[in-house]
């Protein structure tokens, strides 16, 4: 029996080990264009149940990459990885019942998906869940909570939460109104890449002292983005 144990534990690390292979040459297969072997690579461990290859393989339908583009296999491969718990599947699942691609348009699926890889630490997500509940589409509409969820992205570096969240403090929407976190919020985002963000940091900027946009300058320099695994949650 002890024997019959052993060889069940090998054979799983060996099938574990074959599978992660296969999953890498599918991946770097389509970094380089050869849709073909990507499709062959992760059709197969799709197949198999592999979380990662499921997601894989319904967003090359999404995306028509290899094969003809087609929502419903989109959805059906995606749907798979979201319902093994991958965050990024979730999240994507969320955005086809956002734009009722392969699914009808369901505003309320689309933010339990967004919710729960929000949860995961999804900084997309998050910020997706926050815009739901700045708009009230398939929540109650909540400030509050809208520039909560936001804060979670802008945190983990997310130019486009970092704007909208400097914007909040800008006008105090969902936050107490804070021209020095305003700045803060702006200048990061200037610094990931958001020509919007310039203009409003230096309309900012014109109604702070020096000493004051020095500081808030100074934070920005020296500030880290969290990690997913520090923004992820258990409950919300």
């Amino acid at each position: 029996m002890s024997n019959m144990k052993a060889v069940i534990r090998f054979l799983s690390r060996w099938s574990t080990a074959l599978a992660n292979r296969a999953l890498l040459i599918g991946q770097q297969a389509y970094k380089c264009g050869d849709y073909a072997t990507a499709l062959r690579e992760f059709r197969t461990l799709a197949n198999q149940g592999n979380t990662a290859a499921q997601f894989f393989l319904g967003t090359m339908y999404r995306n028509g990459d290899g094969v003809s583009a087609s929502g419903e296999e989109a959805a059906r491969w995606i749907r798979l990885a979201a319902e093994q718990a991958m965050a990024d599947a979730q999240f994507s699942f969320g955005v086809l019942y956002d734009d009722g691609e392969g699914v009808a348009q369901d505003s309320f699926e689309a933010a339990r998906w967004y919710r729960l890889a929000a949860q995961q630490g999804c900084a997309s997500a998050q910020f997706n869940l926050g815009t739901c509940f700045h708009e009230g589409r398939g929540v109650k509409q909540d400030e509050t909570k809208a520039a909560w969820w936001i804060t979670l992205a802008a945190e983990q570096g997310a130019a486009d939460a970092q704007l909208n969240l400097g914007i909040r403090y800008l006008n105090g929407i969902g936050v107490l109104r804070d021209d020095m976190e305003a700045y803060l919020w702006f200048d990061l985002a200037v610094a990931n890449g958001s020509a919007d963000a310039v203009t409003y940091r230096d309309i900012v900027a014109q109604g702070l002292t020096p000493d004051q946009a020095t500081d808030a300058h100074c934070r920005a320099r020296d500030w880290k983005p969290k990690s997913r695994a520090e923004s992820a949650l258990d409950v919300y």
